[in-house]
């Protein structure tokens, strides 16, 4: 289970303005055609998930294992879709459910594009009032965000799952609650923070600026491993890391997170990502363009910096690669269980 971690200013913020922000699912909206549409401005939707009938076939399994599949339910349960409207397009965002008092919830949150064509989803359990982390990623050229909530079996968003609870989806923007860089000089093209505090199992969240890929450095606490954003035209990269005796180069798909201790045993001090699609021509005057979460292997403080490879476009002999980077703070704290 995973539960934000706010500081007290910011969580402050968030409740003062949530209720007058939050819309309320309207029935039916159990598929894209039907979805709720929020209003520009509402950052929060209230619904509640309810379960199918089971004709007792079901196996519960992990996403992605198998798990449930139309054969074993008589009825079919409810799936949540609905858009968030309005928004910038290229901002960083975040996507984030609460289980209400009481529920328990196995839940797999989905992105779709506009016409209905699923882009990423990630499963997530939660309870009882926690919070946890669904997906982040940078909103696409249309300015709306397309989601669907269900249980985490149902791969194929058409309601086969035991899943009944109420629950909160919120979006956070980058600049409602991003930390700024430590420098001020950026000749360099580089954005540093510094002394940041960290711990095992936290996330640490970082948005750089316009890439074709990344540099990231960590000074004294290695990095335990990274999740990368879902893009509006990527969602694969490849990731690049190594000690001085071994090298390593992984796909990585977004919303997964890819763990550097299964090939290092000490976690990696450095590591690279590529595979960024030029299409994606994310602005570098927009500081929210491209989030990456990050966790270390151990508690303390570290200083991590981030040099991001940009196109040029006005180049006369072609797409000129030029280093630019900018880092934006944020922290998810992970829980076993």
């Amino acid at each position: 289970m995973q539960s934000l971690k706010f500081s007290s200013l910011a969580l402050s913020a968030a409740l003062a303005s949530f209720a007058a922000l939050a819309a309320s699912e309207s029935e039916p909206n159990s598929n894209f055609a039907d979805r709720n549409i929020l209003l520009p401005g509402d950052s929060s939707f209230l619904a509640t998930i309810t379960p199918g009938a089971s004709n007792g076939d079901t196996g519960y399994g992990d996403y992605g294992d198998g798990g449930y599949g139309d054969g074993g339910f008589s009825l079919a349960g409810d799936v949540d879709f609905f858009s968030f409207t309005g928004l910038t397009p290229g901002a960083a965002f975040a996507i984030d459910l609460t289980a209400a008092s009481g529920a328990f919830f196995d839940s797999l949150v989905g992105l779709f594009d506009e016409t209905g064509a699923l882009l990423a989803a990630n499963a997530r359990f939660t309870s009882n009032g926690n919070t946890t982390r669904s997906l982040f990623g940078a909103v696409g050229s249309s300015g709306s965000l397309n989601l669907a909530v269900t249980g985490r079996d149902d791969r194929g968003f058409e309601g086969f799952h035991l899943e009944n609870a109420g629950y909160d989806i919120r979006l956070s923007l980058g600049e409602e609650f991003a930390l700024l860089p430590s420098n001020d000089d950026l000749s360099d093209g580089t954005f540093r923070f510094t002394n940041v505090q960290v711990e095992n199992g936290e996330i640490v969240y970082i948005d750089p600026e316009i890439a074709v890929g990344y540099d990231y450095t960590t000074s004294l606490i290695n990095f335990e491993a990274v999740t990368l954003p879902a893009l509006p035209v990527d969602m694969i990269f490849q990731v690049s890391f190594g000690d001085g005796t071994q090298q390593f180069t992984r796909t990585v798909a977004s919303n997964d997170e890819f763990i550097f201790t299964d090939f290092i045993a000490g976690g990696v001090s450095q590591f690279s990502v590529t595979g960024i699609d030029v299409g994606e021509m994310l602005d570098p005057n927009n500081p929210l363009a491209f989030t990456t979460g990050l966790r270390f292997v151990g508690n303390g403080t570290t200083d991590v910096t981030q040099s991001a490879i940009v196109i040029d476009v006005s180049a006369p002999t072609g797409l000129a690669l030029v280093s630019f980077g900018s880092l934006l703070l944020w922290r998810q704290r992970r829980h076993a269980g």
